[in-house]
């Protein structure tokens, strides 16, 4: 590639990605669940340990709790603490930015034009950012799209399999409720490359480090729960 298509190339992902972070930049919702988790995270920063009983819901006060967005609300609690309202308008953003960032590496999987590919990130963007709201289950998106673009990775680079249990250990710790999905996707990924028979020691290597994210779902603070 000469020079001068490189600087062309380069100016392009610089200007979709302040689009993107501009599509999904955003004031704090204004429904109250920001700040319950946002209460959660100060909880868990201040005392160190994670709520198994309801002392923040007035109507559901002594009932067991299971904070399963705790990792999440520490970081929403950092931030605001540190930056303010404008800390977690970017930081949300930015999630935005990585979600897109990833989608972008999957799309090459493709062989899709340059052209193509940039309008169906803006095209993603546009649809994600009407419903990107300042809550922990922004955290799937990365999360499965982190899966799919290991897995792709994996296929010339098998060591890149060792990323599995790390990205189920984060998701289960961010916002474990979806986390289903992505084991889910795991078990998929494991089942195609028995069905298309791989080689035996990439095989073998894939469905140990399945087992350990299966097993690094359950260090998340709480467990079965």
């Amino acid at each position: 590639m000469s020079i001068k298509k490189t600087i062309l190339a380069f100016c392009t992902l610089i200007l979709v990605t302040v689009a993107v972070f501009f599509l999904f930049l955003h004031p704090i919702d204004s429904d109250g669940d920001f700040y319950h988790h946002l209460i959660i995270g100060r909880y868990v920063a201040d005392l160190r340990a994670l709520p198994y009983t309801d002392t923040f819901t007035y109507t559901a006060a002594g009932h067991p709790y299971i904070g399963y967005a705790w990792g999440t609300g520490v970081l929403f609690y950092v931030i605001f603490r540190t930056f303010g309202a404008e800390g977690i308008s970017l930081f949300v953003a930015l999630v935005g930015v990585l979600t897109c960032g990833l989608l972008w590496v999957l799309t090459r999987e493709f062989h899709l034009a340059r052209s193509v590919r940039i309008l169906l990130i803006l095209l993603a963007a546009g649809v994600l950012a009407t419903r990107w709201p300042t809550r922990p289950e922004i955290m799937t998106y990365p999360g499965l799209l982190a899966i799919l673009v290991v897995n792709r990775i994996r296929r010339h680079h098998p060591q890149a399999t060792l990323l599995f249990p790390v990205i189920v250990f984060l998701w289960a710790n961010l916002y474990s409720v979806s986390l289903i999905a992505g084991l889910g996707i795991l078990l998929l990924i494991g089942m195609f490359e028995l069905v298309n028979a791989r080689p035996k020691r990439q095989t073998k290597l894939l469905w140990w480090n399945i087992a350990a994210a299966i097993g690094a779902a359950w260090i998340n603070g709480y467990g079965y729960r």
